[in-house]
């Protein structure tokens, strides 16, 4: 069930990545965007799958409620007296009048269509962010801090997909850059802030977090931010004369792989009290591969080198050093992003071997 749940939910995210993308760009004038081909249909389907796809972390406890209630279960009722069943109607009714409007009315060619189209969907998006965890935690501050985080990825990489998949060319490149860069800046730098937010409310203990599923897929989420980084700063900076689409793409499928990391973590236990997750859980399974030992709840995480944390540290930076060599040598920004992917793995592994107990 954990992978359908991590799929669908990275689609979802994708889904709202073109939708507020999409209506952001035919907000702006011609002049200002480049020559793309973006399908109505894309628009209008992505409305519809996500009150699709927003229903489908309810099936579990559907199915649980109707094993426990037998005949007397109904999801009408359920859909309509419980929070959740509340929470996912009213954003399913708000998608489906997005996507009627979408499709009713040209927002390609209105300029306030596709304003009112834009407002519509970050509505939308804040009907998601009133779910997350960090609300659960914090009505308000948890609220915004994932909304700002939420919308940040959307806008940025919803411009990004969109342009790097669908530009027909280079036609108002240079125009388009000169916005779309401090756009991109000002996205990723309110996402960090966001995102370290986010870690105070759901993981204040981040190393501890690391012995649960959840927190280990937040350390791999941040060396993977990293990669991306990388890959924003060569299209940002070093390839900014020129349109250079498979290095767009590359980036792309980045930012992908980070969003089914983050569905993940979505769907598994928030480490907010790590000890009392180890209690009920125990450790991960990736954990517990590597040490094939017991974990008192009681023990706080400490790291120490040894020799194959070294060695992996030093086969890290071996895989930095021919990410270089990559784009030096003007080989493909998939090469550039396999051997990104390969030290992040590297990094990743020598951090949880390093792992040692720290009693308090």
């Amino acid at each position: 069930m954990i992978g359908l749940l991590t799929i669908t939910e990275a689609a979802l995210y994708v889904c709202f990545a073109i939708l507020i993308g999409g209506l952001f760009l035919y907000s702006l004038p011609e002049r200002m965007r480049p020559t793309y081909t973006l399908p109505t249909y894309l628009l209008t389907g992505s409305s519809l799958l996500i009150g699709l796809l927003s229903f489908v972390p309810l099936i579990s406890i559907v199915e649980f409620l109707a094993e426990q209630s037998g005949q007397q279960f109904s999801l009408f009722r359920f859909i309509l007296t419980s929070d959740m069943g509340i929470q996912w109607l009213t954003l399913c009714l708000a998608a489906i009048l997005l996507a009627v409007f979408t499709q009713l009315i040209d927002v390609k060619a209105s300029k306030g269509a596709a304003i009112t189209g834009f407002v519509w969907s970050l509505l939308l998006s804040v009907l998601i962010a009133w779910t997350s965890h960090a609300s659960s935690v914090d009505a308000i501050g948890g609220f915004l801090a994932h909304w700002i985080h939420f919308v940040g990825v959307c806008l940025w990489f919803g411009i990004l997909l969109i342009v790097s998949w669908l530009t027909t060319s280079e036609t108002r490149w240079n125009t388009f850059l000169n916005w779309y860069s401090p756009l991109a800046i000002g996205c990723m730098t309110a996402i960090t802030a966001a995102g370290l937010i986010l870690m105070e409310y759901i993981t204040p203990t981040y190393w501890d977090s690391w012995l649960l599923p959840y927190g280990q897929a937040l350390l791999l989420k941040h060396l993977l931010y990293a990669v991306l980084i990388s890959l924003a700063f060569i299209n940002g900076f070093l390839l900014r004369k020129r349109m250079h689409i498979k290095w767009l793409r590359a980036e792309t499928i980045i930012v992908v792989v980070i969003l089914l990391v983050t569905a993940f973590m979505t769907h598994s236990a928030s480490p907010r009290d790590v000890a009392q997750v180890l209690q009920t859980d125990g450790v991960s399974q990736w954990f517990d591969l590597l040490h094939q030992g017991n974990w008192s709840s009681n023990w706080r995480v400490g790291l120490a080198f040894n020799s194959y944390t070294i060695l992996l540290s030093f086969m890290a930076m071996l895989f930095i050093a021919l990410m270089v060599m990559a784009y030096q040598k003007k080989q493909s920004p998939f090469v550039f992003i396999t051997i990104g992917c390969l030290a992040v793995i590297t990094v990743f592994i020598a951090v949880l071997i390093s792992i040692v107990p720290a009693v308090v």
